[in-house]
């Protein structure tokens, strides 16, 4: 019986273990997940203020030639 409690505790163990190394990278990839998300929207809204300047700047050219 003891046996058998002390084998079962080690599997539980080394589940435990191989449950802590998985999760571990997927922590990781979220939280690279998360930050390529960050830059993902500083990137549209830059995207977004370019375009309003080229909108500005090309309204000012077309008031210009009239």
């Amino acid at each position: 019986m003891l046996i058998n409690m002390r084998e079962w505790v080690e599997e539980i163990s080394d589940y435990m273990q191989e449950r802590e190394e998985v999760s571990t990278p997927l922590i990781q990839l979220s939280e690279e997940i998360h930050q390529a998300a960050l830059e993902a929207d500083l990137l549209l809204q830059a995207s977004n203020e370019l375009q309003t300047a080229f909108s500005s700047i090309i309204g000012k050219f077309d008031h210009a030639e009239r």
